[in-house]
């Protein structure tokens, strides 16, 4: 006997319970709305809670009471308490209807960006749970027409994303994307709209001007590396102005060697001109004094001779020595370009550079 009052107490105690927390969930509602959906406005994203096909028959009774709650303060346009109740009721049961009953009060709240994302969410859980739960379909369809008559009141910008990493981040028209919805259309507000790509080498950032009904695809890839850019700067300085240096002084170089070996045909010529001269007119070895200074002039024309010969053998070989080595180091130079080119790729557009390759 004692067992049994025993456990008629329990029971008592845990019908009193859930009782009580059913009368504070609605007090609260009622005291605490306003601040709660201030509190969801400023939210970044809606929790939600069981699917439909796991929930439990408590959460799905405690789901279904906050979907009543909303849907009376709803039709007595109280939208902020409304709001409150169908996100506790998503909070419970993720079940599209709550989340249909979410967006139509976003939309009566003048909210159409945070609206449209519901519907869109709406959408997919729908027809999702209208494969085990044909009640379901009813949903889809709803929220497929209603967002096309959203449609006119967004824009939707869709990013083409080009070399990303997983550590990058996107950020579009004020809200953090989700990696999965990267490559769908998001909803942003009409005017301008910032899409803001976060890599470890910087920020990318894009601003597009959108009406109401308009849609844009933006291409975005991330910034080239600073450092690669200094380095190739310092890489490539010294060794074009060394190239140009090298080639400029064996032209120099050839051109003395040209001057030296015409020197020495001038000068050699007018030597021979004295020589044969004096042999004519000198006999047994023997000039007459007139011709000392056609002597003297030979002597020093061939002395002049000698010396351009040897100017112009040096020029021409350092020169051509010179201009050999800079066709060396330039074969040298387009093969290693070529290997650093078969393994890096440089790409730009309006507005973004891309680098990318395989070492």
């Amino acid at each position: 006997m004692s067992d049994s009052r025993s456990t008629g107490k329990s029971s008592n105690l845990r019908v009193m319970t859930r009782a009580q927390r059913r009368k504070a969930g609605a007090r609260w509602l009622a005291l605490a709305g306003p601040a709660a959906a201030l509190f969801l406005a400023v939210s970044p994203a809606f929790a939600e809670g069981a699917s439909v096909t796991t929930a439990t028959d408590v959460q799905k009774e405690e789901a279904g009471n906050s979907f009543k709650r909303g849907a009376e303060a709803f039709s007595a346009g109280k939208l902020d308490v409304a709001l409150a109740a169908f996100q506790r009721s998503l909070d419970v049961v993720s079940s599209p209807n709550s989340r249909l009953m979410l967006a139509r009060t976003l939309t009566k709240l003048g909210r159409p960006v945070e609206a449209y994302v519901e519907f869109e969410r709406t959408l997919t859980d729908a027809e999702q749970a209208a494969q085990v739960d044909e009640k379901y379909a009813s949903a889809a369809d709803a929220a497929r027409a209603e967002l096309a008559e959203l449609r006119q009141q967004v824009g939707l910008i869709t990013v083409e994303l080009s070399g990303v990493s997983e550590k990058d981040s996107l950020n579009v028209g004020g809200r953090e994307i989700a990696r999965a919805d990267w490559t769908r259309p998001v909803a942003v507000a009409p005017g301008k709209a910032r899409v803001v790509l976060r890599t470890a080498s910087g920020e990318v950032v894009r601003e597009v001007n959108l009406a109401a009904g308009g849609a844009v695809t933006v291409p975005v890839s991330p910034p080239r590396p600073p450092e690669s850019r200094v380095s190739q700067a310092e890489s490539a300085a010294p060794v074009s102005g060394e190239s140009s240096s090298s080639r400029t002084i064996g032209f120099v170089a050839g051109g003395i060697g040209i001057a030296g070996i015409i020197g020495f045909a001038v000068f050699g010529q007018l030597n021979n001109a004295k020589f044969e001269r004096l042999q004519n007119e000198c006999t047994n070895k023997r000039c007459q004094p007139y011709l000392e200074g056609e002597r003297d002039a030979g002597k020093t024309y061939q002395v002049i001779a000698n010396v351009s010969l040897g100017v112009g053998v040096i020029g021409l070989g350092t020169g051509a020595v010179l201009l050999l080595q800079k066709g060396s180091e330039s074969e040298r130079s387009d093969q290693a370009a070529r290997r650093r080119s078969h393994g890096l790729r440089v790409g730009a557009g309006p507005g973004y550079v891309d680098i990318s390759g395989s070492f």
